[in-house]
């Protein structure tokens, strides 16, 4: 555990003083704590709540945020409170406490004292300390011994974090922190066949195409997939067409290359409508446009089944 605190050399040594003379050094003006210690990793989270003196009193915050390895609680007093020490219990449950249900600060395993008047502490933990990991749900508990000083009237309380979960017996309660992720680099890209793709419409992310000027939702892209091309250039073509926008709309890329066939081949659907204006267009070898067609078919196919610049993937 890393505890990072910094506090005003002046204050501590007026508490020393005043400790000495049986008074306690006045903390108006006196800033202790954090400035930007946790470092230049990318942090995620921060989840803030009230910290309460005596139940009832506004004392400051406490903030949650965690990085790749670390989770940070911050406290910050306000309205004059400083904080003489904390205990924090953070992991997966359950807080400590007695038999009857109240809580046990003194069992929480992140604890210390810190110097008279500060304000701001932060408490790194290691997810490693408990076996955290991303997305997993922590519990946490925040206790608190303040003070706020009046004058030569000290007053001392007991701080909480403010959560929804109280414990069953004292005053007090726990949170829960889900711990955040940064996003990974994305997967590598990978392209299933038209056959993949026709055996699992619940793998499809797109519920229509756009082919020779008629939109073909998924009922028809499914039947189009299931027709056989029986030599007609227009089936071929649509069949890579739609495999290409299922790959596409997955993540996968296209070269320029490929890019440009892809284009081409939606071209030549649009030049080749049919009277009905939907498939198929009857386009066989017999046509002057069947051999082009044709040609950019084995090019999409090539691509949706892992031939080109993106690997096929594995479905099984």
């Amino acid at each position: 555990m890393r505890i990072n605190v910094r506090a005003s050399t002046a204050a501590s040594v007026l508490a020393a003083i005043f400790a000495i003379s049986g008074c306690m050094a006045p903390v108006d003006g006196v800033t202790a704590g954090l400035t930007d210690e946790i470092g230049d990793a990318e942090i995620c989270g921060d989840y803030e709540i009230t910290l309460f003196a005596g139940q009832h009193m506004d004392a400051g915050t406490v903030m949650v945020n965690n990085d790749a390895t670390n989770v940070y609680v911050t406290i910050e007093t306000d309205n004059g409170w400083t904080l003489n020490a904390y205990h924090i219990y953070l992991g997966f449950g359950p807080v400590p406490m007695n038999r009857p249900g109240a809580p046990r600060p003194g069992h929480f395993p992140y604890s210390d004292e810190v110097p008279a008047g500060t304000t701001s502490v932060t408490v790194t933990i290691p997810l490693a300390d408990f076996d955290g990991a991303c997305e997993d749900e922590l519990v946490f508990a925040v206790h608190a011994e303040l003070q706020r000083q009046d004058g030569r009237t000290v007053q001392q309380e007991t701080g909480w974090n403010d959560c929804d979960n109280d414990f069953r017996r004292g005053w007090g309660s726990y949170c829960t922190y889900e711990v955040c992720c940064e996003p990974d680099d994305p997967p590598d890209a990978c392209v299933y066949p038209k056959w993949i793709w026709r055996d699992h419409v619940d793998w499809w992310g797109i519920s229509s195409v756009d082919m020779g000027g008629h939109t073909y939702n998924t009922a028809e892209m499914m039947s189009l997939l299931w027709t056989p091309p029986w030599g007609d250039a227009s089936i071929e073509v649509a069949h890579q067409v739609i495999g290409g926008e299922l790959n596409l709309d997955a993540g996968a890329l296209m070269d320029p290359g490929e890019a440009a066939d892809f284009a081409a081949a939606v071209t030549w659907l649009n030049a080749n409508v049919d009277a009905d204006g939907e498939l198929p267009y009857d386009i066989y070898s017999i046509h002057a446009t069947f051999a082009d067609g044709h040609a950019l078919a084995d090019s999409l196919r090539d691509y949706n089944e892992g031939r080109g610049s993106e690997p096929l993937c594995a479905w099984f």
